[in-house]
């Protein structure tokens, strides 16, 4: 773990509303004139609740037992019994532990069942036999363990632990730690936390900790968890709820499973009432590396809810009504690393803001070889909060993001907002930072309004950063990648703009496929430009925008700029634009003859070429690609073909990398 130690060490900012500053664009962090300035009015608002959170999160500290043991080296001791207590038992070791000592269960088959939370005097390992041979039980009198100290835990269950409103530490419903957990091959579940008005970490929550030198250090708190189950936990919170599962500033998620949490918030009392990470969220600032980092591992089938509630206004003397905020069904994060990582099944629903089913994801962040599935955004379902903006029903991005190798499939995203705009089915962006898409597929994904005037825009993908002519626009570049079968759905069907891709700003679009979206208005695969007096740079080059739908036309490419020229080359365009369009010189018309959606070798689908498609040896690589988005030569033959798939007849396909991303 050397790797990551000076990373634990180097951040010193305390407050998240710091730690969110660049994450989440706030207007009121930001001075005139500032790219910050025109930041999602969704997003900013989560600010002062996160940081009213960590400021009160703050001044908990997690008292440290004094040890009745006399000063000694460490040692290994073997626990001989089940007991709750006593001579011989857990609770006897713990209460007499030094720095370093170990705990050895491994003995011990069975369930011990505590009548209190147990507690360590320092940072100490616990081993287990395994989790399916012993339990540490909190028999729903408390927390299981907590400690003041790091804390190295293995091959074990924590099971049945509860905080209730009460408690003085709403936070951690098993595990509650200061500074570092070390968590491996251990199961977590059925753990509650319900806190009044916040509440953190339905089963484990990992608290920054006083005891760490140099002064005037912290520790950073950081979970890091190997070949782990955390499941079937909630926090429940009145105003704040954060992390159904895990909570940590820092968190390190490594084959494991976070799966079947809650988390939820209804009925408070503040200016600011949010609920955020369904799964597990990481909330840290850092200065190198990240905060989040998930590796070969499956957050699935989490739920977060966020009603509201009322409070009272002191100086207009008045009681308003709030609409609850919920951002990330699945994780929470900024500064994010996903490699290898399954975000699926999850749900979020709010009667204001809606934020991400599968996560929301700030800063600097990749998502690599991982797949967004399944995952539910339903938003703004009362009239009183119908202009709430939301987005993204895979995840939504508030910074630089790249997404390579990846699939965001089957994701959906509802909102009964009367005149807003919904972007990303699949995914949104709502920042100035780029995003690039890189040698990926979305598809299947879908936005639908129920408002009046409210507009779907991006069943695939929708970027919105653009608030006002002179703020600065989003740059969305899609190489090597497929956007299919996405779809639009309103109310008043004329608002659904961009079934495939909307971008309100720039968009390269480089040996890219864009088909068979549908949208039941405008701009069925393609929709540029945020206004008719607004110009923006887009570019075509060696890609396919066919076989789009929709209800006006154009069904492939729409913009909403009075005159609009797309520059590039090599492009086929199934169907001719609107007279205010101009495509690259050359570009072909036609159908490309596009197989359906599959596995054709690769990680992720591609829509393969029929034999005799205009396409083949049409294109080339400006970008100077090498290979096609499976990773295939780019070029076989005179020259490379349009589009995300290059047609090798020869090539028998035996990869298996595909199912992994189903």
């Amino acid at each position: 773990m050397s790797k990551y130690d000076s990373s634990f060490r180097a951040p010193r900012v305390k407050l998240l509303a710091a730690a969110l500053s660049l994450a989440l664009p706030a207007a009121h962090a930001a001075g005139a004139g500032s790219p910050h300035a025109h930041g999602n009015a969704a997003l900013t608002a989560l600010m002062p609740g996160l940081s009213r959170l960590h400021t009160t999160l703050a001044n908990y500290v997690i008292p440290a037992p004094k040890s009745s043991a006399p000063a000694r080296a460490p040692m290994t001791r073997a626990i001989a019994n089940l007991a709750d207590s006593g001579t011989g038992s857990l609770r006897e070791a713990l209460s007499s532990a030094v720095d370093g000592d170990v705990i050895d269960l491994g003995k011990l088959h069975g369930r011990i069942v505590l009548s209190s939370p147990l507690e360590t005097t320092a940072a100490v390992t616990i081993k287990g036999p395994g989790r399916d041979l012993l339990t540490l039980d909190g028999g729903g009198h408390g927390r299981v363990l907590q400690s003041a100290h790091s804390l190295t835990l293995s091959r074990v269950t924590i099971a049945n632990g509860s905080v209730s409103p009460s408690s003085a530490l709403p936070a951690g419903g098993c595990l509650l730690a200061s500074g570092t957990l070390y968590l491996s091959n251990a199961t977590v579940t059925n753990c509650h936390v319900v806190g009044s008005p916040v509440a953190i970490g339905g089963a484990i929550a990992v608290l920054d900790g006083p005891y760490v030198p140099p002064p005037g250090t912290s520790t950073p708190s950081t979970a890091l968890l190997s070949y782990d189950t955390i499941t079937n936990s909630t926090a429940t919170a009145t105003d704040s709820a954060i992390a159904g599962g895990v909570y940590a500033r820092y968190a390190y998620v490594y084959n494991s499973t976070i799966s079947g949490n809650g988390l939820s918030q209804a009925n408070g009392t503040s200016a600011q009432q949010i609920a955020a990470g369904g799964g597990i969220a990481a909330l840290a600032n850092p200065s190198t590396g990240y905060s989040l980092n998930i590796f070969n591992s499956t957050i699935s089938g989490n739920t977060l809810s966020a009603s509201g509630g009322t409070y009272y206004d002191p100086v207009a003397m008045t009681t308003n009504t709030v609409y609850g905020i919920a951002a990330g069904g699945s994780v929470f994060g900024q500064y994010a690393f996903l490699s290898g990582a399954t975000l699926a099944g999850n749900s979020l629903t709010a009667n204001g803001a809606a934020l991400g089913g599968g996560g929301i994801i700030g800063g600097y962040s990749q998502v690599i070889l991982s797949s967004i599935s399944q995952n539910t955004v339903s938003a703004g379902q009362t009239a009183a909060s119908a202009n709430t903006p939301s987005g993204g029903g895979g995840l939504i991005n508030a910074g630089k993001l790249t997404l390579a190798n990846s699939a965001i499939t089957g994701n959906h995203i509802s909102s009964a907002c009367f005149a807003c705009t919904l972007p990303g089915g699949g995914m949104a962006s709502v920042s100035a930072y780029p995003v690039n898409v890189v040698g990926s597929t979305i598809s299947g994904n879908s936005a639908t309004t129920t408002g009046p005037s409210a507009h779907p825009a991006g069943g695939g993908i929708g970027a919105m950063y653009r608030f006002s002519p002179s703020a600065p626009v989003t740059n969305v570049t899609v190489t090597n990648s497929t956007i299919s079968g996405n779809t639009l759905t309103g109310a008043n069907a004329g608002h659904s703009t961009g079934a495939g891709v909307w971008v309100g700003g720039d968009l390269a679009l480089n040996n890219s496929t864009v088909a068979f979206n549908t949208s039941d208005g405008v701009g069925g695969g393609i929709t540029t430009g945020y206004s008719a007096t607004t110009t923006y740079t887009t570019s075509f080059y060696s890609s396919i925008v066919s076989n789009n739908t929709a209800a006006s036309n154009p069904s492939d490419v729409f913009s909403k700029a009075l005159a609009f020229t797309i520059t590039g080359s090599n492009d086929l365009v199934m169907t001719t634009p609107s007279a205010n369009i101009t495509l690259p010189g050359g570009t072909l018309p036609g159908d490309p003859l596009l197989q359906p959606l599959a596995f054709n070798g690769g990680p992720t689908k591609t829509h393969a070429l029929s034999t005799g498609s205009t396409a083949i040896d049409a294109g080339a690589a400006p970008a100077l690609l090498t290979t096609d988005q499976r990773g295939y030569a780019r070029v076989v033959g005179t020259a490379a073909d349009i589009g995300a798939y290059e047609l090798d007849t020869d090539r028998i396909f035996t990869d298996t990398f595909g199912p992994l991303l189903q």
